[in-house]
């Protein structure tokens, strides 16, 4: 069948397009074929070729058996030395010969060189040893991972089996299913009495207060209001015995600019293992907010029935809004107590500043109780007050009063400018007065009644009797 080939020639690469010239020159020659050269600028190659003489043993080349792979062994390459060759082995790359040369195969994962294999056993895994850079035979529990049983009951809970923490069983029981949704931290308790269903309670258990802790009350704060932060911290900690002299507490920061709109009353509970403490040198206490109350009037402080209230750490001063009857300061009631800081209190009270009663104990030592309307400290009713270094002046009526059965430490008090008296101890009660000052009060300075007790040593202030003289009101003890 006659051929046509046409060969374009108009490219730039001229030695390349003459030697091809040249081959399809030969090649025709070759095959009886017919090359035009001078058809510019193509070559055409015309004619009928014989089928039995154009292969490449005709072009200088090898015979056809050459490239017959099933003819060939792979030693023919010259990168492959066969020698000493065996059943069962493999090519591997020898870099020293530059070849790839026959090794016998791996049969056992120890002969790999960083492969460790020690006394197998059973079920065990390869890890990896970093200090020595090798693989090395170890149990599941010794590489960390947990093991489980050979079956086990589809939705079983899952159990530790042992204590290696490594090994886990079937617990033969499914595990309790929950509510939908809960709040963090909050306890659980059973649901029905299946045993298998849960539900939340709403609170969350307390925990211990292992470390100090603060948290501020007012704009910017953590809580609005003193009994929010309260309610928080009762309901969130509870104190601890410690063997240290560092007993962790929680103190409640009121941060500047705070007005105190609100009321602490606390019953039955002791809250000393929180102080109240405050940012600016004084916090003002709205008086018409005193609304509730609590045991013998209306305290902004108050606990009753065994109450113990959060030390106060801040000199509050309480404003005129609302009426001022029975508006107390701080107030102890029924076999309660309170501690108040160095310097701090409630001044300007409506009625009595700090007020002990029915049994209960306040140590007051250096506080401030100034001011007040009625009674600036008082004790009444078979209670006691530490009033040492106190501030109890310009009191309307009573600077520091004991009443019925009552004892006060008003050592080196101030209980000066009383609208009645300075120091007033009345029916079988007892006052230390040593030091204080009782002046310019509008009655007397110092005022014993009722088979009642001062010790006025290197106090000042008129008495209401004959010093160290004994009379049905009582006796006043004065060099």
């Amino acid at each position: 069948m006659s051929q046509i080939i046409k060969i374009v020639k108009d490219v730039p690469l001229t030695n390349v397009v003459a030697d091809i010239e040249h081959l399809f020159s030969e090649i025709c020659e070759r095959a009886s074929l017919a090359l035009e050269p001078n058809n510019f600028p193509a070559l055409t190659i015309t004619g009928t070729p014989s089928a039995s003489t154009l292969d490449a043993a005709t072009l200088g080349g090898n015979p056809p058996d050459y490239y017959d792979i099933s003819l060939h062994s792979i030693s023919d390459l010259s990168d492959v030395d066969t020698t000493g060759v065996s059943d069962g082995y493999i090519l591997t790359w020898n870099g020293v010969d530059g070849k790839w040369k026959p090794s016998a195969s791996i049969s056992d994962i120890g002969d790999i060189l960083n492969v460790e294999i020690t006394n197998p056993s059973n079920k065990e895994i390869l890890v990896y040893k970093s200090d020595t850079k090798n693989w090395v035979n170890s149990t599941l529990a010794n590489a960390g991972i947990v093991s489980g049983p050979e079956s086990s009951t589809d939705g079983n809970a899952v159990v530790f089996n042992g204590t290696t923490g490594k090994v886990v069983k079937d617990a033969g029981f499914k595990p309790i299913s929950g509510p939908t949704s809960s709040m963090d931290g909050e306890l659980a308790v059973f649901n029905g009495i299946t045993g298998k269903i849960i539900k939340g309670t709403g609170f969350k258990p307390k925990a211990p207060l292992n470390s100090p802790i603060t948290v501020t009350v007012g704009s910017g704060g953590d809580f609005p209001t003193i009994n929010a932060a309260l309610a928080h911290v009762v309901s969130t900690y509870y104190p601890v015995y410690l063997s240290t002299a560092a007993v962790p507490r929680v103190t409640i920061q009121l941060l500047s600019g705070f007005v105190m709109n609100e009321q602490v009353l606390v019953e039955s509970l002791d809250l000393s293992w929180i102080t109240i403490t405050g940012v600016d040198d004084e916090t003002v206490i709205n008086r018409s907010a005193l609304t509730t109350s609590w045991g013998v009037g209306y305290p902004a402080f108050g606990a009753r029935n065994g109450g113990f209230l959060p030390i106060i750490g801040q000199l509050f001063n309480m404003d005129t809004s609302g009426t001022a009857s029975s508006r107390h300061g701080i107030l102890a009631y029924s076999n309660s107590r309170a501690i108040v800081l160095d310097g701090r209190g409630v001044k300007n009270a409506g009625a009595r500043g700090i007020f002990a009663t029915n049994g209960s104990t306040i140590n007051a030592y250096s506080a401030n109780a100034s001011r007040a309307g009625t009674d600036g400290i008082c004790a009444y009713r078979s209670s006691t007050i530490n009033a040492e270094g106190a501030d109890a002046s310009g009191a309307g009526v009573y600077g520091i009063c004991a009443s019925y059965g009552s004892t006060i430490n008003a050592y080196n008090a101030n209980a000066s400018g009383a609208g009645s008296s300075g120091i007033y101890a009345y029916r079988s009660s007892t006052i230390n007065a040593e030091g204080a000052d009782a002046s310019g009060a509008d009655n007397y300075g110092i005022y014993v009644d009722n088979g009642s007790l001062i010790n006025a040593v290197g106090a000042t202030g008129t008495l209401s009797q004959a010093k160290n003289t004994l009379t049905l009101n009582g006796i006043i003890f004065q060099p």
